[in-house]
């Protein structure tokens, strides 16, 4: 755990205990886990919906829509951090509204405790996300700034103390060393060819990103100089891991994700547009329905009645077709509804910073959705349909409050109208 630089050390530590606790009964175990996390990531969501007003069945039965969803169900069936990380948002959403019911240290501190288990599970969760909740927070709610202030400073912390471990032994400050290599695999599938060459002639990048990220260590041989600090430590050195996986946690990776990340940005500098059009690629997938992803393909075959009449009908998937055996298409309801979760939700926070009125809560459930969002989309290009689930319940949350407090106004309107001429 000490010497893991290519993710954050939770959930690894989680895994490794499992195994040493249950031994060969991990799986069931770890199945009868995901099916109570599942449980407590459907009450949560039920809980955090009706905190911001949303009714009791209403709120009931759209947790009952999430919960049977055909990307809830796959998840829930497959042992990845996603499916924690999602649940422990959610439940992030459920302590605010208690802070907001009732401020104080503890309460403060339980929301910036999730948020900070959520950085050492999760590459894309940094500090950035803890200091920003902290400043919302501080802004929103002036006469409790100690309070506020007392209980994030454990979890923030903590996170800092990760960061530094890091900096200290892989001069990487963040919880991941992997930022140049997810940077890079957004913008590389738009400068092969002769863009590739006319950026090598001009200096402007060197020969790692001739080689496509992630790729296999002996892929760099000759690109780059080779790490032999780390020999005696295998988690550092090794090639590849006891199955027989690349070791991305191999001490070169270090180095080879620090050039990807000096080239990204000369790329970027010189042609903008080549990262942009790769941002672009990867909100279209984001587009997708979370089962149309490579993993699924095996558990999603055997629903797959389930799959296409959910996304069909829920999702508003009306086409889908097949590449390389995965099954994609834009589902057009899933971009309404994240549309106006993210409209819907930053006008509560201006409202609420503003002194207007507003759901501080519903301002906060915005705020880390914005974060992961933005962070996801902006670092990945080939999984956005998969790292966009973790801010499902969060849209949920947001959209249901919507159909309570707006819809019915729009519904009027025509009524009050008709009033009017009619006086």
């Amino acid at each position: 755990m000490w010497y893991l630089h290519a993710q954050p050390p939770l959930y690894n530590l989680l895994l490794g205990l499992g195994l040493k606790l249950f031994g060969g009964q991990f799986d069931a175990a770890a199945y009868d886990l995901q099916l109570l996390l599942g449980l407590a990531l459907a009450v949560a969501l039920y809980g955090a919906m009706a905190a911001v007003g949303v009714g009791r069945w209403f709120a009931a039965a759209a947790a009952a829509l999430f919960s049977i969803s055909p990307a809830a169900i796959l998840f829930e069936n497959w042992l990845f951090y996603e499916y924690l990380v999602t649940a422990l948002l959610v439940f992030a959403v459920g302590a605010f509204a208690h802070f907001v019911r009732r401020p104080s240290a503890a309460r403060a501190s339980a929301v910036f405790a999730l948020l900070a288990t959520v950085c050492y599970i999760r590459a894309s969760f940094q500090l950035a996300a803890l200091v920003a909740v902290l400043l919302f927070m501080v802004a929103a709610f002036r006469s409790h700034r100690r309070a506020i202030l007392l209980g994030a400073a454990v979890p923030i912390l903590l996170v800092v103390a990760l960061s530094a471990k890091n900096w200290a032994l892989f001069g990487t400050p963040e919880t991941s060393s992997w930022m140049g290599m997810n940077l890079m695999q957004v913008t590389q599938p738009g400068i092969h060819g002769a863009e590739e060459d006319s950026l090598q002639q001009r200096h402007l990048i060197g020969a790692v990103s001739t080689v496509p990220t992630f790729s296999t260590l002996d892929k760099y041989a000759g690109v780059v100089p080779l790490d032999h600090r780390y020999a005696r430590i295998p988690v550092l050195s090794r090639a590849t891991k006891s199955t027989g996986a690349t070791n991305y946690n191999n001490i070169n990776y270090v180095t080879i994700s620090s050039q990807y990340l000096h080239d990204f940005i000369r790329i970027v500098t010189h042609d903008p547009g080549v990262y942009f059009h790769g941002v672009w690629v990867g909100l279209k997938m984001a587009a997708y329905p979370s089962p149309d992803y490579a993993f699924f393909v095996g558990n999603g075959a055997k629903m797959r009645w389930w799959v296409r009449g959910y996304d069909g009908v829920v999702l508003l998937q009306p086409t889908q077709h097949e590449v390389g055996g995965v099954r994609v298409g834009t589902a057009w309801g899933l971009v309404a509804y994240y549309v106006i979760a993210l409209v819907f939700g930053a006008a509560e926070m201006v409202r609420v910073l503003l002194r207007r009125g507003g759901s501080a809560t519903l301002a906060f459930t915005w705020l880390v959705l914005a974060y992961a969002t933005t962070v996801l989309t902006l670092a990945e290009i080939e999984e956005n349909q998969r790292v966009r689930f973790v801010g499902d319940p969060l849209a949920m949350i947001l959209v249901c409050a919507f159909v309570v407090r707006v819809a019915p106004r729009l519904r009027s309107l025509p009524i009050r109208r008709r009033n009017q001429l009619t006086a």
